[in-house]
């Protein structure tokens, strides 16, 4: 994987999980409680690239 790749995943990544805690905390922060829990990425050896664009149309 070559390093723009490695920072398009990551990007990719880190972006849906500050994006989806942007849209749930105010309501945890209102109830004052709430938990966010996040699953590691998966791994994909042969071609990490779809992986960074699912979803993105």
């Amino acid at each position: 994987m070559k390093p723009d790749q490695w920072r398009e995943v990551m990007r990719a990544d880190l972006d849906s999980i500050f994006n989806m805690t942007h849209q749930v905390f105010p309501g945890m922060r209102e109830r004052g409680f709430g938990r966010i829990v996040f699953q590691a990425l998966r791994l994909r050896l042969e071609d990490p690239l779809p992986l960074a664009g699912e979803g993105r149309r």
